[in-house]
Order: structure tokens, then sequence, then C-alpha cells
């Protein structure tokens, strides 16, 4: 299983969220800045947005009081395997998850 130190924190450079196709003026923003990155789910719009209490070395420098969302965010999960082969290179990918 990857470690936040081996990835880097890649799960805390970018924000997802559900994209509704509401109308509405809130959802009209959402939709101009984010991209739907993630082909075969729901259409979701991903936002670049590199956690501000995330260290150089990927580790949480308020990891005792950090957000429910990153508590819940299971370590080598689907969701985070996912992140770890959209945003570091192949060889990064290779040393995280131990591949030959």
């Amino acid at each position: 299983m990857p470690s936040c130190l081996e990835c880097k924190g890649a799960c805390c450079e970018e924000f997802n969220l559900p994209d509704t196709n509401a109308r509405d003026d809130a959802s009209r923003w959402f939709a101009l800045h984010g991209r739907v990155t993630i082909p075969g789910k729901p259409k979701l719009l991903t936002f670049e947005c590199k956690c501000t209490v995330l260290s150089p070395d990927g580790s949480c420098l308020i990891y005792p009081d950090r957000p429910y969302i990153c508590r819940d965010y299971k370590n080598g999960g689907p969701s985070c395997l996912e992140v770890i082969q959209r945003r570091r290179t192949r060889e990064e990918r290779k040393r995280i998850l131990g591949e030959n």
C-alpha cells in the first residue's frame, strides 16, 4: 500500500465535485473553473487547488486535526490509486506502487 509520503500527497493537490448540471450562478462558476478529468465515472469537475497545509514532503501539517473528508479518504484505496495514476509520472508511480 502506498504511503502519503511516497506519493507526496497527490490527493491533496486537487478537489473533485460532482457536476450537477444545475443552472444557478454557483454551478456555472464551478463549470467555468473546473475540468472533467475522470472518464467512465459520473461527471466530476476537478479543481487544481493544492492543500495549503501540505508540506513539501507530502505530510499533513494539521494531521491530528485534519478535516473529516481527509480522515475518510482511504490510503491505498481505489480513489488513492486513481489519483496517483493521474498525477504522477510513470517512474514515480513505479516507485510509489513498488512495481518493477
